[in-house]
């Protein structure tokens, strides 16, 4: 089975201070995000644990946008951080309601399996900085029929 990962690191231009209130909140998927898309969500703040990193708080915004994109790229036959007509992971995630600076984006395609993406990004030198940024804050996972995609941003 041919297996892809793609990569998409942004240079951090800001910087966030987020309130330890708005950063307890929020770190489970709401219901409509269960599944595989919660389990990536579960084990990306277990890597950062393992690390000594504060946990990811899930983002409804940022999860939409990598729904959208995984959606994008089944449906119109790419496999991109950037679409066919030029939209870019950060236009997709401030087009979603994201308010804060999107600051990467994992793609991959062809791992059947939450821990087998995970896998597969963990092993990928800048995936996996991008899964550790002591940077970004909020994360969001999409997957639509074996597309992967996880949209990283830095709240304000």
């Amino acid at each position: 089975m041919r297996r892809i990962v793609g990569l998409c690191v942004v240079l951090m231009l800001c910087v966030s201070c987020v309130e330890e209130d708005a950063a307890q909140q929020d770190l489970i998927c709401t219901e409509e995000y269960v599944g595989s898309e919660c389990t990536v969500f579960e084990i990306v703040n277990q890597e950062r644990a393992q690390e000594g990193l504060s946990a990811y708080r899930f983002d409804v915004n940022l999860a939409q946008a990598a729904r959208a994109h995984a959606k994008d790229m089944v449906e119109r036959g790419y496999f991109s951080h950037e679409s066919p007509d030029g939209g870019t992971f950060s236009e997709r995630a401030t087009g979603a309601g994201y308010e804060g600076f999107p600051s990467g984006e994992n793609i991959a395609y062809g791992q059947p399996t939450a821990q087998q993406v995970m896998d597969a990004w963990m092993n990928s030198p800048g995936h996996k900085s991008n899964i550790l940024s002591d940077k970004s804050t909020a994360i969001g996972v999409g997957m639509h029929e074996g597309y992967w995609v996880q949209v990283f941003g830095v709240d304000r």
